[in-house]
């Protein structure tokens, strides 16, 4: 149903081909005509806007409805006719919107409000609380929600963006607190599934975008261990140890099993990821927990071992293990190396460490067993 897409691009309200104001400015940002934004500017329909990086822009609609352009985006204000649905096109980066639920709205109750498109994906909302993200390296796209519920479809080259939101068949409907991401070579985005705990409260907090595309030190997070009293931690997690991944585990003793939200039907190119992983919102990838890894019944998660990472508890951002970081395109690479003097004082690369390239291809077999079921 129309009302529960939600395309990459994202459409607004009746209201939308009003102007839109920007209520909050952080850095630089500027129109597609190079004219630079500023607050209480009035933003017309048909206009693109371009963030620099550690920018941030919030809109704010007609209808009270939300809009906040992250760091390095580039978002399109598409120009629709009275009584049309909104839609949005984000061309690069990310978005979060609170769209504004609207009880009393012609449309009845089975019509999205606002349909968010990008290259690769389209989203139809009604009323919720949301992010999308996307990389055009990759043509990935990322969508959590908040509250609500969103309906996300897979979008093609020449396709249009309401006519695959009205076929259920293509759908995935995303709820609150789960991620879902397009993938190559698939009818749908990944089936939907609960994403890190720590993450999904950090991000909730995070709508002005702190952090993202900056590498920070990710400090300890007060989590509810899902290891029973009195149980060795490393037999409870598959022995892992620090820069290692666990290998399966055979019985996880009185925890209950893990939920049916991993596997990959190979005939269908239905995915549904490892739940309780992380979202890396610069590139749109998914990090989902390795086999073996712990299943806390508390939040029907699994907890992700230090070897795949942390979330930076203040940010919401995902920090790859030291001496990695993640490519949009590659995935798991080695980090080059700091630069050191060299005999004659200039400063020549330093080699990669093995460690890291070791490291780089452990996450890189981890991610596409998990794929692979």
């Amino acid at each position: 149903m129309i009302s529960w897409l939600l395309f990459l691009s994202v459409s607004l309200t009746a209201h939308a081909t009003e102007r839109a104001t920007v209520i909050l400015l952080r850095g630089t940002a500027s129109t597609g005509a190079g004219q630079a934004l500023n607050l209480k500017d009035l933003v017309e329909p048909g206009t693109t806007i371009t963030t620099g990086p550690k920018s941030f822009v919030k809109l704010l609609f007609p209808d009270q409805t939300q809009m906040n352009i992250g760091p390095a985006s580039t978002l399109r204000l598409e120009a629709t006719r009275p009584g049309e649905v909104s839609l949005v096109s984000l061309v690069a980066g990310q978005i979060r919107a609170k769209v504004a639920k609207d009880p009393f709205s012609s449309r009845g109750p089975s019509k999205e409000k606002l349909v968010v498109k990008t290259r690769s994906a389209a989203m139809g909302i009604r009323g919720t609380d949301f992010n999308v993200s996307y990389n055009p390296a990759n043509r990935l796209t990322a969508l959590i929600t908040f509250e609500g519920h969103v309906a996300m479809a897979n979008l093609g080259p020449n396709e249009h963006a309401l006519r695959v939101l009205e076929n259920d068949r293509r759908l995935q409907h995303v709820g609150p607190g789960q991620f879902s991401g397009t993938l190559a070579d698939a009818a749908t985005p990944s089936v939907p599934v609960r994403i890190s705990p720590v993450q999904l409260e950090a991000l909730r907090e995070n709508d002005s975008f702190r952090g993202l595309g900056e590498r920070g030190a990710a400090a300890p997070v007060a989590f509810a261990s899902p290891i029973p009293p009195g149980v060795d931690p490393r037999a409870f997690t598959g022995g892992e140890k620090s820069g290692e991944l666990p290998a399966p585990l055979v019985n996880l003793g009185s925890a209950p099993p893990p939920p049916a939200e991993g596997f990959f039907d190979e005939k269908s190119k239905t995915y549904a990821p490892r739940a309780g992983g992380y979202v890396d919102l610069g590139s749109g990838r998914y990090v989902p927990p390795p086999a073996g890894s712990a299943f806390d019944p508390n939040t029907s998660t699994f907890v992700p071992p230090k070897a795949m990472g942390e979330v930076d508890p203040g940010t919401g951002m995902y920090v790859p293990p030291k001496g990695v970081q993640l490519d949009p395109v590659k995935g798991f690479v080695p980090e080059p190396a700091a630069p050191i003097p060299s005999a004659n004082g200039t400063r020549a690369p330093s080699s990669i460490a093995p460690a890291s390239v070791n490291a780089a291809a452990a996450l890189n077999q981890a991610a596409s067993r998990e794929q692979a079921g």
